[in-house]
């Protein structure tokens, strides 16, 4: 009976192991612009005014976006300790919680894809070689 359990364990923690993130296939460091790295080398870059004023807009609005989940990421997260902290959890209250704090967590990790795949589009296969190679 110890036998079934133990590899019913390194089954669990194996499968556990081999999952992978999103974080780990797409990387905003190796995929993707940064803002500030783009901002850095704009002069290098030759950026297009309409490209400067298309690249200030999305990050505007991005960032506005991102600034009001991140509040309501703060204020659901502290309830969720709140709920943690209790001498008798309600496991139903607080999974419900959780799941409030990952939606959020979730939406803000949209937001920045989205800038970051815009940025990326909006340069020309010229300009990207060139980042490329000035972040190197």
């Amino acid at each position: 009976m110890k036998k079934i359990y133990m590899i019913a364990f390194v089954l669990v923690a194996t499968g556990l192991k081999s999952q992978i993130s999103l974080g780990q296939v797409i990387s905003a460091e190796q995929h993707f612009y940064k803002v500030e790295l783009i901002e850095k080398y704009a002069k290098k870059l030759k950026l297009s005014s309409s490209q400067i004023s298309y690249m200030k807009k999305e990050y505007k609005i991005a960032k506005k976006r991102f600034d009001e989940n991140n509040e309501k990421l703060k204020g659901e997260t502290q309830i969720l300790k709140q709920m943690a902290s209790e001498e008798i959890v309600n496991e139903q209250k607080i999974l419900q919680q959780l799941q409030k704090v990952l939606a959020l967590e979730n939406t803000i990790k949209a937001i920045r894809l989205t800038l970051y795949v815009r940025l990326k589009n909006k340069l020309t296969p010229t300009q990207k070689r060139r980042l490329d190679k000035l972040r190197e």
